[in-house]
């Protein structure tokens, strides 16, 4: 925190280097979110500006994310794991403030039905000024 604003520590080289990384993995928009400043999107936009995008991945078929949940416990596959051998998807979920906890768990429990790979709760999408 500079001046009771989140800024990244991360320097521009940071950005310009995972910018290349995120296309290389296939990764079609980038852009920033709290504490990005216009020198790390500045540093991104020339990392990627001469780059081709990534039109075909192969993809390696695993079992359902269920499946290598109980392996992963056992063999320590991680989330990036998954993510690289196959295409993957994950939510990201905004906490509601009047929503019920039980619709909201029995969302979650329809996106895990529908096999998605992981849920992610945004931070701090709540705060209010």
């Amino acid at each position: 925190m500079e001046d009771g604003r989140l800024v990244y520590e991360s320097d521009e080289q940071y950005f310009y280097e995972a910018a290349i990384q995120f296309v290389k993995e296939g990764v079609c928009l980038l852009g920033g979110c709290c504490g990005t400043r216009p020198e790390h999107i500045r540093a991104m936009a020339e990392a990627v500006k001469n780059l081709s995008p990534v039109t075909e991945k192969k993809v390696i078929k695993e079992k359902p994310i269920i499946q290598l949940i109980q392996i992963q416990q056992v063999h320590e596959l991680s989330l990036v794991d998954i993510v690289k051998s196959r295409r993957s998807v994950i939510v990201e979920f905004d906490p509601s403030k009047t929503l019920p906890m039980s619709q909201f768990l029995s969302g979650v429990n329809a996106l895990k039905n529908a096999k998605i790979d992981a849920i992610t709760l945004a931070d701090n999408s709540l705060a209010s000024p």
